[in-house]
């Protein structure tokens, strides 16, 4: 990141810290992402929806 201060142009590097929050961010993403995508899976695959009905016990 480039920050123009009284005419002087400055670089800005991140920390660690920050690459920390951002990694922790990206992988609460990531891991929402994953679960929508199982669960419309699940939702639009009928041999899905009778497998899990058959692994949770509700058809025999």
């Amino acid at each position: 990141m480039v920050n123009n201060v009284d005419g002087e142009s400055t670089k800005e590097l991140a920390t660690k810290a920050d690459l920390l929050l951002l990694e922790t961010k990206l992988d609460a993403k990531i891991r929402l992402y994953f679960i929508i995508l199982a669960f419309l899976v699940l939702l639009t695959n009928p041999k899905a929806i009778d497998l899990l009905s058959k692994l949770i016990g509700i058809v025999k």
